[in-house]
């Protein structure tokens, strides 16, 4: 009997250590998976965020070079459009000088020369030149191919040179005292000045005022007569602009106090008090530790507990390395707190990374002993608790820098909402200047809308109405 009950003991007693063994075997390895799907998902946080970032500041780059690079295209084709309009006007102005000086001379020279003979007067006719030139080609061609004698050759050359000196003679005539013209201000009788059709600028200015008083007036009426499509579409189009306007400045004003709220958090937690029991949880938790990463900027392995302030301080050096820069400083009325802004006197820019994220110009604040962490923590990733992570600062691996990202989102939401505002503004004003200069002096007296129909005042189709 004592020993069949020391064998039923000793079986009991096995079977009781197999059991515990297996428990043991089951929480180390229940122990280990958590681990290691806690370090993928930090791992995974952190690469997500870098990969925002980075993704953030390329968008923000091509959007700085694409606004300079439209401002240089319409720059360009403005100065392109003013100069081919000046260099036109500037030839139409002196083609019209030349038919007036041409017709004023012929008319002197007719005066002053009434004793002439038919065929002399042949001779000065502008059409019988035309037509003794267009005989002089043709004469041409029939001595090139036909070989004719040289007797009329000769006589060709003979009327040549007495064209010529007929033409000679005009001109000279023109230059005497034959050329004095009246200025042609309105009810002036001076002469004119050399090279000019006015004896001063103020005859000119009242000529073209009397014809803009003459056409201008005409011109009005027939641009009331028919509906400009383009005014109604550009009324439209402000006043979407204008509700767009409206909402970009209400979500500035929800950015701006998201902002205030963030510092007073931030200030909040910088009061609460260090405790020693959640340190210690917190070095128990991490003694666990044969894994490695990499770090995604150097590729060096890094130990899971240090792997987050790793990563943050190797992005921020390989950060450094590249400037992005601006000829101008930012001046945003009642925003603080933005762009770095320092002067760089080697490439005379100015720094244009957040202020929060630059690592060139910027250094985070020393940690003290007794500092604590102050996160805000949540519960299913998104639901604030009310509480505050208590774990000395020096020692929290899971909220590191948390202030700084906390505070980046914030303004580059800001900066966003301020983009907006800017595209905004500049949509307007490119309306309204089209709009005004439609039916502006220059627009009413160079263009103009022909209707051929009295009764019909709307140009569009039906199914444009």
């Amino acid at each position: 009997y004592t020993y069949s009950i020391h064998t039923v003991y000793i079986q009991y007693t096995h079977s009781i250590h197999t059991v515990y063994t297996h428990i043991h075997t089951v929480y180390i390895q229940y122990t280990h998976s958590i681990h290691t799907v806690y370090i993928q998902y930090t791992h995974s946080i952190h690469t997500v965020y870098t990969q925002y970032t980075y993704s953030i500041h390329t968008v923000y780059t091509q959007y700085t070079y694409s606004i300079h690079t439209v401002y240089i295209q319409y720059t360009h084709s403005i100065h392109t459009v003013y100069t081919q309009y000046t260099h036109s006007i500037h030839t139409v102005y002196i083609q019209y000088t030349y038919s007036i000086h041409t017709v004023y001379t012929q008319y002197t020279h007719s005066i002053h020369t009434p004793w002439h003979s038919d065929d002399e007067e042949a001779t000065f006719d502008p059409v019988q030149r035309k037509r003794a030139v267009k005989v002089k080609h043709v004469k041409r061609r029939e001595k090139r191919w036909d070989k004719k004698d040289k007797k009329e050759v000769r006589r060709h050359k003979q009327k040549q040179k007495h064209r010529e000196r007929v033409k000679h003679s005009e001109r000279g005539g023109g230059g005497g005292g034959g050329g004095m013209r009246q200025c042609l201000g309105p009810g002036c009788v001076e002469v004119a000045r050399a090279g000019s059709k006015y004896c001063s600028e103020d005859c000119g200015m009242k000529l073209a005022t009397n014809r803009i008083y003459e056409i201008l007036p005409q011109r009005i009426q027939q641009w009331q007569q028919s509906p400009c499509i383009a005014e109604e579409q550009g009324k439209k189009l402000l006043e979407r602009i204008r509700r767009d306007q409206q909402s970009a400045r209400l979500r500035l004003t929800d950015m701006e106090k998201r902002f205030h709220e963030l510092e007073g958090i931030i200030a909040k937690a910088k009061q609460q008090v260090v405790q020693q029991d959640e340190e210690v949880n917190e070095a128990e938790g991490d003694t666990d530790t044969d894994l490695q990463i990499f770090c995604v900027s150097c590729s060096h392995p890094v130990n899971p507990k240090v792997a987050l302030r790793h990563m943050e301080r190797c992005y921020a050096k390989y950060e450094s390395q590249t400037s992005f820069g601006s000829m101008y400083p930012t001046r945003i009325e009642g925003a603080t707190r933005l762009f770095c802004d320092v002067y760089n006197p080697q490439s005379k820019t100015y720094c244009k990374r957040l202020q929060v994220l630059c690592p060139e110009h910027s250094r985070d604040p020393k940690v003290t002993v007794d500092e604590v962490c102050g996160c805000p923590l949540v519960r299913d990733v998104f639901q604030p608790t009310g509480e505050y992570c208590r774990v000395s600062k020096r020692k929290c691996n899971k909220h590191y820098c948390w202030e700084k990202l906390r505070r980046a989102e914030v303004d580059l939401e800001r900066v966003r909402v301020w983009y907006k505002l800017d595209e905004l503004f500049e949509q307007e004003r490119n309306v309204r200047t089209a709009m005004t200069n439609r039916a502006g002096l220059l627009a009413l007296m160079l263009h103009q809308t022909i209707q051929h129909d009295p009764v019909t005042t709307d140009l569009r189709t039906a199914k444009d109405r």
